[in-house]
């Protein structure tokens, strides 16, 4: 897994990755991992430096490499919007991530949800590689408009990735899920794999809360006890 973008949201990969091994193969189970964490102030420093973002590219890329060296057989990142860097990967190593935009938008077409809100980095709900792998599972997104966007993007940076979980700001984001429920969304994909820590109820007036983290977790458990 490429994780440490955020630290906080890869300590909950690696709490659920290892219960769900635990659940399906019982006992004193726990899964085998390797985790090439890297630094998010470097990360974050090349994207302010470099707004084409090749910087943070090769740094994903490289990142993947050393998870292919570690004879990793499963490979995941451990963020929605680094998922922007998957044809890079691809071109690079020539392998398949397991993309948590994929299982998302898998997910919710086999609840018959057709209709979703999105929240995450702007990456990921301004992006199309996002939008692409739903809209390719019949699931039309819907986005918050470009003020509540600014909102979510600030409180995931300043807040959630330095594991700052305020009640002012969920009940922000309870709004902004309102809005987006008003204007027609039957699910609400949490992409961002923080939210979740935030939001962790199941519903919000009856319309189900996705966590892109747990369905990810679930799709690489799933995987790695397949080979």
């Amino acid at each position: 897994m490429v994780g440490g973008l955020s630290y906080v949201s890869t300590l909950e990969y690696y709490r659920l990755i290892n219960a769900m091994v635990r659940q399906e193969l019982g006992g004193h189970s726990s899964a085998r991992l390797v985790i090439e964490s890297l630094d998010e102030r470097e990360f974050l420093d090349k994207k302010k430096e470099d707004e084409t973002e090749k910087a943070c590219e090769e740094m994903i890329v490289d990142a993947v490499g050393s998870l292919i060296n570690a004879d990793a057989e499963v490979i995941a990142l451990c963020a929605n919007g680094l998922h922007r860097f998957e044809d890079a990967i691809r071109e690079a190593h020539g392998i398949e991530l397991i993309n948590i935009a994929e299982a998302t938008a898998a997910t919710l077409s086999g609840q018959h949800i057709y209709q979703a809100g999105l929240l995450g980095v702007k990456a990921t709900m301004e992006g199309d590689f996002y939008k692409e792998k739903l809209l390719k599972y019949g699931v039309a997104p819907i986005i918050p408009d470009t003020s509540e966007r600014n909102l979510v993007q600030e409180k995931i940076v300043s807040e959630l990735v330095l594991n700052q979980f305020t009640l002012e700001t969920k009940n922000e984001f309870y709004s902004i899920i309102e809005q987006l429920i008003d204007q027609g969304s039957q699910g609400i994909i949490l992409g961002c794999t923080e939210i979740p820590l935030l939001i962790t109820e199941p519903l919000w007036q009856g319309v189900p809360l996705f966590s892109t983290t747990e369905i990810h977790c679930r799709v690489i458990v799933n995987s790695a006890l397949s080979l």
